[in-house]
């Protein structure tokens, strides 16, 4: 790409601040790429993020999902030899982590000392 292209398209940017390539917000980006599954067509493609969407929409680092994936907390799916994520999968890990988190034992109190 030469660097009047780079300019050029900053420019066209400029001229349209709510296009997808100037938003920042990956909610929006993700929204608009795929068509979402619709239950009464049965040919919908379901709506796929990859390691990095689902990074930013659960604002960790995507190493984070890549940990999470390979220990078995958060499902997949593998097209070729990409990862894949549905938005059924994110939303079940994000159920089992709020449930998680409701189910950890409360810390016990420091016990008293012996010698008082």
């Amino acid at each position: 790409m030469a660097l009047g292209d780079t300019d050029r398209r900053a420019d066209r940017l400029r001229e349209r601040p709510n296009s997808d390539l100037a938003q920042s917000d990956a909610s929006h980006r993700i929204g608009s790429r795929y068509r979402r599954g619709d239950a009464d067509d049965p040919f919908a493609v379901p709506h796929l993020l990859t390691t990095q969407e689902v990074a930013a929409l659960l604002r960790v680092h995507r190493n984070t999902v890549d940990s999470q994936r390979k220990a078995g907390q958060l499902a997949c799916t593998r097209i070729g030899n990409r990862v894949l994520f549905t938005e059924g999968q994110v939303m079940d890990y994000i159920q089992r982590q709020q449930t998680q988190a409701q189910e950890k034992p409360m810390r016990k109190q420091a016990r008293k000392p012996l010698w008082t």
